[in-house]
């Protein structure tokens, strides 16, 4: 999923659409859910691609339960 657009876009509105056609039990994301520590120029994690996550995901884990794996795929 990532949160690079328009991709990370594409993908998010098409689970959205997906749920609110058809209601999942639950979703998870097995890995690679933000990029927040590519090409910051800080050492670390970026807090704004964190944020970005949180409203792309929203969209759809404010109705159905989300577990998003943290490894690399």
């Amino acid at each position: 999923m990532g949160t690079f657009a328009p991709f990370g876009n594409q993908v998010i509105d098409r689970i959205a659409k997906d749920h609110f056609i058809k209601p999942f039990n639950f979703v998870c994301l097995t890995g690679d859910i933000a990029y927040a520590g590519m090409n910051s120029q800080q050492k670390g994690e970026s807090e704004p691609i964190w944020d970005l996550f949180g409203e792309l995901t929203q969209k759809f884990a404010a109705y159905t339960a989300f577990m998003p794996g943290v490894g690399n795929h």
